[in-house]
């Protein structure tokens, strides 16, 4: 928390840290890895999102989100990160497929809820994998491109860049992300 305060990007994140009451979780002993949106990724949100989130009656979406955005029990660098996939728990229990070249280090959901209709018309929601992207053009190309969202079945998934990685803290390691991970279960009720 105190190195999130001291670099001064993650001021959302931090405020969201502390509307859903999990700021003493980040201040526990770790280690942590925490994809954290810097503060402009916080005006590519949907219009009322941010509102409807602080909102007190959605406290639990608000945690669901922040807690896709941690993963306990390592401190994972970019050098962990690049020219290789890796799959990662969050501390919600989500996973986030986390990968990169050249200098391009994405995070991706890992799982997108689909509704397939078989033949007896009955609809079944079911989890499936999603591969993470992995960006083969050097880092100043991909900077100005759109990648925040992909095609997973019939739903957007949000891609994050890590734009900011290896802010290293005494319990674990910060990467400033482009992007507010929302899971599309947690805004079905937005």
């Amino acid at each position: 928390i105190e190195t999130a305060e001291e670099v001064g990007r993650f001021n959302g994140f931090l405020h969201l840290l502390e509307a859903a009451g999990m700021v003493e979780v980040l201040e526990g002993e770790g280690p942590f890895t925490v994809f954290a949106p810097v503060d402009e990724a916080f005006g590519q949100l949907p219009p009322g999102v941010l509102e409807w989130l602080l909102a007190e009656e959605n406290g639990n979406v608000l945690e669901t989100i922040i807690q896709s955005h941690i993963v306990p029990g390592a401190a994972l660098l970019a050098q962990d990160l690049l020219d290789h996939e890796v799959e990662v728990e969050t501390l919600g229990g989500a996973m986030l497929a986390v990968g990169g070249t050249a200098g391009v280090i994405l995070v991706l959901p890992l799982e997108a809820t689909i509704t397939e209709v078989n033949e007896r018309a009955e609809p079944k929601s079911e989890a499936i994998p999603v591969s993470a992207i992995v960006v083969e053009t050097p880092q100043d190309a991909v900077a100005g491109a759109v990648l925040s969202m992909v095609p997973t079945g019939q739903e957007l998934t949000p891609v994050a860049m890590v734009v900011e990685p290896d802010i290293e803290a005494d319990n674990g390691v910060i990467h400033g992300i482009d992007l507010v991970l929302l899971p599309p279960e947690a805004l079905r009720s937005f």
